[in-house]
């Protein structure tokens, strides 16, 4: 569920644009939301999801499945997704460039219409 490393194997010819990858980078783009303050998220309560049983390198509780974009806390393509809470208190922002970069890209090889 990753854009950006998925067109960028793609473009360094580590494998082709499938359907199925491209649908999955689009869903992706299409639910990373626009508002980028770093709000406080908790999904460790919810019964639909599960715990691995090791912990990150941090110590923290880590998902068996990543969760959509629009419901974990807002981070760059280099952390960890299966966290499931962050301790965000809106009084940061993002950059945007979560999504411009895999969106510029998808664009510039025609992936993104």
């Amino acid at each position: 569920m990753n854009p950006l490393w998925n067109y960028i194997s793609v473009a360094a010819g580590g494998g082709r644009m499938t359907p199925a990858v491209r649908e999955e980078s689009q869903r992706t783009l299409e639910r990373i939301p626009l508002d980028l303050i770093e709000w406080g998220v908790r999904n460790s309560h919810r019964i639909d999801v599960q715990f691995q049983k090791e912990k990150d390198r941090h110590g923290y509780l880590q998902l068996t499945e990543v969760l959509a974009p629009d419901e974990r806390a807002v981070g760059k393509w280099n952390s960890n997704p299966y966290i499931p809470d962050s301790d965000g208190a809106g009084h940061g922002e993002d950059d945007g460039a979560y999504f411009l970069l895999p969106y510029w890209m998808g664009r510039y090889y025609g992936w993104v219409k």
